[in-house]
């Protein structure tokens, strides 16, 4: 028998108006569906002051569908160690409101996926927490929204990785990317539409820690400033690759100081600050490669300051700065700056067509590869350069006054196994050597000679015994050889005020897994920390202060043609 629902006293729109309110508030806790290890068990008895563990000692599930609503105090997702403890909130209007903190991966494992529109809020917010936990979160899709009104930390002591894509996006205030000893975070921005916009800083690699950000396929990230290798013993990386993919920054971006620190900017990507460190105090290294890409500063480029820097423009980069320093103050650092003839190096405003000044105490490399056109090239817009650094031109001619650099034809010779190309300095700062049997060639650029100096450069293919020991020594890390060569020259002593930037063909690279040179020095294959490297789809190229054997090798899949090449390690895969 059908019953009707009566109230004494209430009108027939404030009946209604009651039902209808009831069927709402039952929709929004309709779909929200737990299972296993879930303290406490009832998701109808949750408020705003309860503590909710999903996975306390155990495995728990949380699942938020459908468009409802779960609002609590705090969060834990992976509560105690070995516990596992897994969230979905999937949907439009799917929402869970913490008025406190979040935790993914306390001392077990967590897992928070939002996605198709879902929406999470929280204060502060930790992924992988606690010693050995693991903490992942992933935003994904366009309206899934991840807001946290405190800072959120990836990778605290232990395991944490954020992944943003296909749309998601993530607000903060104050990011931490691996902020504690032993910690590891990554976080990855993938996509048109994918956002991480922060209203404080990025921090990355606090401590002895590993951290990594990748903005790629036109992701972005936004925020006010950001430091890399900031604590001794981090080791840290940001790429920014592909047409699209931002990383802005109001304030300062530094790149390198306690720790060691890597930025690639690649194939289109973008990145923009009001100033620029690279190897900025504390003893480290910092190492950013612009390649077919821009960084754009409105003020200074601060390079060297009792740390190592290393600039490397490739592949038709811009860098843009309102003053440059290669080398600051008194520091004990190194700093190298390398451009390739197809690049530039922009210093002042266009306002003022670029006649700022560059302090250079150390080294800029000008350097035109086996793959460069002959030709007048300006690789660098500036309008006073001071200090007593030096400016080596590595294939071809530096005119100070005219800022650009005349690249010479390159000597050709030709022979099995190898051969023997002579130079002379004040004409021809190239050579190209062809292994005629296998086709494979390599380049060699020198600095141009004040005077008649003739060198020869003899380059032979690598064989035998000593191409079987490298082959045995990249069998661990599943790479196949390219490019072996022994080099020697009559006439011209390679050292760091003359070195040679060598070519090394690699156009059967195969795909963007790991590009490795290297050296071998005492009988025995050394991977070559190779300054200023980059590929250009044919030649691996790169800077060396000694001759003798080097080699390079890679993956089996082909790379793009201008990105230079990361360890596998560094790209976190």
């Amino acid at each position: 028998m059908k019953r009707s629902l009566f109230l004494p006293g209430l009108s027939g729109t404030l009946l209604a108006l009651l039902t209808v309110g009831l069927f709402m508030a039952s929709a929004v806790r309709a779909n929200i569906i737990t299972s296993g290890d879930v303290s406490p068990d009832d998701p109808g008895t949750w408020t705003s002051s309860t503590r909710v563990y999903i996975g306390d000692d155990g495995t728990g599930r949380l699942a938020i569908t459908e468009g409802s609503m779960m609002a609590v105090y705090r969060v834990y997702i992976g509560h105690d160690s070995g516990s596992i403890g897994t969230v979905t909130v999937d949907g439009e209007g799917s929402t869970m409101t913490n008025s406190d903190y979040l935790v993914v991966g306390d001392s077990g494992t967590g897992t928070l996926a939002i996605t198709d529109g879902g929406s999470v809020t929280n204060d502060n917010a930790y992924i992988g927490w606690d010693y050995d936990a693991i903490g992942a979160v992933t935003v994904d899709g366009e309206g899934s929204a991840w807001s946290s009104s405190g800072y959120i930390q990836v990778g605290d002591r232990s395991l944490g990785t954020l992944a943003i894509t296909n749309g998601g996006s993530v607000t903060s205030s104050g990011g931490y990317i691996a902020e504690s000893s032993g910690s590891t975070g990554t976080v990855t921005v993938d996509g048109v539409g994918s956002t991480w916009a922060d209203s404080v800083f990025i921090l990355i690699g606090e401590a002895d820690s590993t951290g990594t950000l990748k903005i790629t396929n036109g992701g972005s990230v936004n925020t006010v400033l950001s430091s890399l290798g900031i604590a001794s013993g981090s080791v840290d990386t940001a790429i920014i690759d592909g047409v699209g993919s931002t990383w802005t920054n109001s304030s300062y971006l530094s790149v390198g100081c306690a720790g060691t620190a890597t930025m690639s900017i690649t194939n289109g990507g973008a990145v923009t600050s009001s100033s620029g460190q690279i190897g900025w105090g504390g003893g480290g290294k910092g190492t950013v490669t612009v390649d077919g890409s821009t960084w754009t500063m409105s003020e200074s480029l601060l390079m060297g300051y009792d740390c190592t820097g290393e600039l490397s423009i490739t592949n038709g980069g811009t860098v843009t700065s309102s003053y440059a320093f290669v080398g600051y103050g008194t520091g004990s650092g190194t700093t190298i700056v390398t451009v390739d003839v197809d690049s530039e190096l922009k210093v002042g405003s266009a306002d003022d067509s670029w006649k700022g000044t560059i302090s250079n105490i150390e080294t800029i490399r000008l350097v035109a590869g086996a793959g460069a056109g002959s030709g007048t090239y300006t690789p660098m817009s500036y309008g006073t350069m001071e200090g007593d650094g030096s400016v080596q031109a590595l294939g071809g001619v530096w005119d100070e006054t005219a800022h650009t650099i005349t690249v010479s034809d390159a000597v050709t010779a030709r022979g099995a196994g190898g051969a023997t190309a002579s130079l002379v300095l004040t004409g021809n700062q190239r050579a190209l050597i062809t292994d005629s049997g296998t086709g494979k060639a390599v380049g060699a650029s020198f600095m141009g000679g004040d005077a008649s100096t003739a060198i020869t450069l003899t380059a032979t293919a690598v064989s035998g015994v000593n191409f079987a020991s490298l082959e045995s020594r990249i069998a661990e890390i599943e790479e196949k050889i390219l490019s072996a060569w022994s080099f020697s020259t009559d006439g011209y002593t390679v050292s760091a005020d003359h070195p040679v930037y060598l070519s090394l063909y690699a156009d059967s690279a195969g795909g963007l897994l790991s590009l490795t040179i290297w050296h071998r020095m005492s009988g025995e294959w050394i991977e070559y920390d190779a300054s200023g490297l980059t590929f250009d789809g044919t030649y691996a190229s790169f800077t060396v202060t000694e001759l003798g054997e080097y080699a390079v090798t890679a993956a089996s899949a082909v790379p793009t043609k201008g990105m230079p090449w990361i360890p596998l390690l560094l790209l976190g895969e």
